[in-house]
C-alpha cells in the first residue's frame, strides 16, 4: 500500500468511515474487494480497495462512509462514484440523493427518527445538514 493510500485509510478509520470486520447488520453488508488498475491509463495507484454497501443482495454503492438508523429501515451513505450522498429507505427500496453540490465529507450522523429527520455533521463545516427521511 502507497503512503497516499495508507494515509487515506487512516483518515477513515479516524472518521469511522471504515468499520474493521463489523457489519452493520439490519440486512446490511459490506463488502470489500480490491482491483488491481496497473494498465489502466492515468492511474498512479496499483491496486485500489473498494467498500461496497448492500442491503440484502442489493449492491447500494461504493462508500466510504455510511450510517444504519436505529431501526435499520434508513441506510446514508456517501457514494464514491457520484460523490453525492444518497439516503436508502429499506422500505420502499429507493435510494435518493440528498445533498446539493457542496460534496462535503461527512464525519457523524444523528438520527431522529421519530422526528423524520437526520442530522449530518460534515469534516470541514461546523454546522449540520437536516436531512427528511421521507420525502
Amino acid at each position: 500500500m502507497t503512503q497516499f493510500a495508507q494515509t487515506i485509510f487512516f483518515v477513515f478509520l479516524l472518521c469511522g468511515c471504515v468499520s474493521s470486520g463489523e457489519q452493520p447488520g439490519h440486512g446490511y453488508r459490506i463488502v470489500h474487494h480490491s482491483e488491481d488498475m496497473r494498465g489502466a491509463a492515468g492511474q498512479f495507484e496499483g491496486v485500489i480497495d473498494f467498500t461496497d454497501l448492500y442491503h440484502g443482495q442489493q449492491r447500494l454503492g461504493t462508500t466510504g462512509y455510511y450510517s444504519i438508523s436505529p431501526s435499520g429501515r434508513f441506510a446514508l451513505f456517501k457514494d464514491e462514484e457520484t460523490h453525492r450522498l444518497i439516503l436508502f429507505d429499506r422500505q420502499s427500496g429507493k435510494m435518493r440523493e440528498v445533498e446539493d453540490d457542496t460534496y462535503l465529507i461527512p464525519r457523524r450522523t444523528k438520527w431522529r427518527e421519530p422526528a423524520g429527520v437526520v442530522d449530518v455533521y460534515h469534516v470541514s463545516e461546523n454546522a449540520s445538514s437536516h436531512i427528511p427521511l421521507n420525502h
